[in-house]
């Protein structure tokens, strides 16, 4: 079955699905949600006493206004509920509503209510409709622009009503002796939970999945080292070097030491480089690269994100465009006819490094003669993307570089025995990098911190949240 095949997914949601990330069914089921939104627990009007967002069930009494204001559509409803308390439902720039919702029809809904005095006002509320969302717990999933939460949650919907049974993936032993639910049964609580309990079954059966197969993948990477491929450390790897505008620090210098010495030796290299923002991973890497390169094959380069792959295809540009090296940039934003001219030219050799997000180890891509394989961020990638692309070859030297501090105890136990190195010194002229972890206890402390900076006339200041609607808040607070 393939995504196109469900129902809901045409051409322009497929297209929207791969800026996700989602490329296949199994990515479609494994795209868990991030939050929930319990809608199961009805509210009468006369028990709203604080601003938020509730469900409701109401009778529509009558269409009290629709009408143009400054240039914004206002539709609103007198509605009432079991009791006989009165409250007005608002609509905005939604040009159908008042034809969808009839007089004196009772509907269930949820939407985020605001308090005039003692009067209760409704905004924008979701209807029950046949998705049936309304009155259960609703998934939240992370989304891009052109799509909607609903959008995913009807398309997984299909997905799971089409299918009858999603076959097991681990012995009975093994479910037996941990007490682990069903796959069939944890998937499809994990997207829409019955209730807490189901939830926390089905994320403990997916967390041990996780876990299980990401060790026995990093256990095979590890062993998949039989006639993997010898490179030498050309000339020109040290005259490229010497070239660069600036010096390598120790920490550096120390490894690519360990890097050049995986290279040179005839097992498979696997080995995560780890360490703060601007210490200088990249420029280790691309330093490997150029070294394939001069042995004659290709480099890919995998990005959690289209940004950031985007970033380092600039800077790869700019770095090696003295030396005759192709670089080309393959992220699932591209048009279909400008991807199939970058695969023919990857498998003709007419590419040296390739840098992209997911696209990069797709089926349709074929290598002419991979060689490097470098994952940015390595705890934003799955196991499985590393392992398909390392496919893509005859046993490739794989790079994962991170700038989250890895524990080495942390290290052994999440990556086996992939060898780490750590780059533990920052170039001259770049200040150290503290990193705190805070919690709301702290948000005077962090704001003032903030403001402080802003004062100082600092043109930057990062936002790091989990929804706009916190990057609002701290705006405003500012």
């Amino acid at each position: 079955m393939e995504l196109k095949d469900i129902k809901g997914i045409g051409e322009k949601k497929l297209s929207l699905l791969n800026k996700l990330g989602i490329f296949t069914v199994n990515n479609l089921l494994e795209y868990y949600p991030y939050s929930y939104i319990d809608t199961t627990r009805f509210k009468k009007i006369s028990e709203i006493t604080d601003e938020g967002s509730y469900s409701f069930r109401l009778k529509i009494i009558s269409l009290m206004e629709n009408r143009k204001k400054r240039n914004i559509r206002v539709t609103k409803f007198l509605a009432m509920d079991e009791e006989m308390n009165y409250c007005t439902i608002v609509y905005f720039n939604n040009i159908f509503i008042s034809k969808n919702l009839k007089i004196n029809n009772v509907y269930e809904m949820y939407g985020r209510v605001k308090l005039f005095g003692k009067n209760v006002e409704i905004q924008a509320p979701t209807m029950q409709n046949k998705t049936n969302v309304v009155g259960s717990i609703i998934p939240q999933y992370h989304l891009c622009k052109g799509i909607s939460n609903l959008d995913i949650v009807k398309i997984i919907k299909n997905l799971l009503n089409s299918n009858s049974f999603f076959e097991e993936k681990l012995p009975n032993n093994i479910l037996k002796e941990l007490k682990l639910e069903s796959y069939d049964t944890a998937i499809r609580n994990i997207h829409f939970p019955k209730d807490n309990e189901s939830f926390i079954r089905a994320k403990r059966r997916l967390s041990f999945d996780e876990i299980f197969y990401f060790q026995l993948s990093m256990k095979k990477l590890k062993r998949n080292n039989e006639d993997a491929i010898k490179f030498e450390i050309k000339d020109e790897t040290f005259g490229f070097i010497k070239s660069l505008s600036f010096k390598l620090t120790n920490s550096q210098n120390k490894v690519l030491d360990d890097i050049f010495k995986d290279m040179t030796s005839d097992k498979q290299m696997n080995r995560l480089v780890q360490g703060d923002v601007g210490c200088g991973k990249t420029i280790i890497s691309f330093i490997a690269v150029f070294n394939v390169i001069k042995n004659g094959f290709q480099s890919v380069l995998m990005a959690p994100t289209e940004i950031l792959a985007r970033q380092h295809y600039e800077s790869a540009k700019k770095l090696f465009s003295k030396y005759n090296i192709k670089v080309e940039l393959l992220v699932g934003s591209l048009k279909e006819s400008e991807k199939k001219v970058i695969r023919e030219k990857i498998e003709n050799g007419a590419v040296d490094i390739i840098i992209g997000t997911h696209a990069v180890f797709q089926e349709k891509v074929v290598y002419k003669n991979l060689g490097f394989v470098i994952t940015d961020e390595q705890h934003r990638f799955g196991v499985k993307q590393r392992l398909l692309l390392s496919k893509k070859s005859k046993n490739p030297d794989i790079l994962v570089m991170s700038a989250t501090p890895i524990p080495r105890t942390v290290g052994l136990v999440m990556f086996c025995d992939l060898d780490i190195s750590t780059i533990d010194e920052l170039p001259s002229g770049r200040g150290k990098v503290n990193t705190y972890f805070v919690d709301e206890n702290y948000e005077e402390r962090y704001m003032n911190f903030i403001k402080n900076i802003y004062q100082k006339d600092v043109r930057h200041i990062l936002f790091v949240h989990l929804s706009m609607r916190a990057i609002h808040w701290n705006y405003s607070q500012l």
